[in-house]
């Protein structure tokens, strides 16, 4: 259980490493009973700062989005739980949401510190 926490934090705090964690998670089922930690709108606007800073790209951030949003072992901050989700769609559903560029990622960050 240890292992399978800490890839999940690691996911969390470092998408450039969203398909390394990806692998690794694959040993364990997505689905869970219980909530092992927590997707807060602080990290998803470290995510969004690093693609602003050109640490990430696009297709970066659309894998680490597909991975977060498909985990149940992954929840969101208490009360902002639809925001959250609602980032992360959009993050990784660029074929039906639009493509992540700097303009709206920006607005994303405004949102998620609002």
């Amino acid at each position: 259980m240890n292992e399978r926490i800490e890839m999940l934090q690691q996911l969390l705090a470092d998408p450039s490493r969203a398909a390394e964690m990806q692998t690794g998670l694959a040993e364990h089922p997505w689905d869970s009973d219980q909530e092992l930690v927590l997707l807060t709108r602080e990290q998803l606007c470290r995510v969004l700062e690093a693609f602003l800073a050109g640490k990430v790209d696009a297709a970066c951030l659309e894998l680490w989005a597909d991975v977060v949003e498909g985990r149940d072992d992954i929840g969101r901050e208490s009360s902002y739980e639809a925001l959250l989700n609602d980032a992360v769609h959009y993050l990784a559903n660029p074929a039906t949401e639009g493509s992540l560029t700097t303009t709206n990622a920006g607005d994303w960050l405004k949102r998620l510190r609002a």
